[in-house]
């Protein structure tokens, strides 16, 4: 991003604590950097502070899915097998929100099943299949 003449400098929020002096602190600026940039070079109470900044602020992630779960309405589903919603003319749900319950798997690939099926499924109804 320094690179690019859109660069105006960082967010501080978002970046370590740097010590006053240190070429890696954050910068604000008006106008793009001037060229050539260079690069930043780190001194080792810069990578102590950004493993410090890594230790306080880097966690886990999750995907949310099964919010629309499929299933039987009276199990706590909300689509059946052919992703319409229960009780609800015409509306569909094709997403890792139907996923019954959370999976310990890559949810692309899930995600890329449960398109392939509901576009199987959308041909049909529709009658656009051979």
């Amino acid at each position: 991003m320094r690179r690019m003449n859109a660069f105006r400098g960082e967010w501080a929020p978002w970046h370590p604590s740097f010590a006053a002096g240190s070429k890696a602190a954050c910068i604000e600026t008006d106008e793009p950097l001037p060229e050539p940039v260079s690069n930043i070079d780190y001194t080792p109470e810069d990578d102590e502070a950004i493993d410090r900044w890594h230790r306080e602020n880097i966690g886990s992630f999750w995907h949310p899915q099964s919010t629309c779960k499929m299933g039987p309405l009276n199990d706590g589903g909300v689509v059946d097998a052919n992703l319409s919603v229960h009780g609800t003319l015409g509306l569909k749900v094709a997403d890792l929100s139907i996923v019954p319950q959370l999976m310990g798997a890559n949810t692309n690939n899930t995600a890329l099943a449960i398109g392939e099926r509901a576009a199987d499924i959308f041909i049909k109804e529709l009658g656009l299949g051979n």
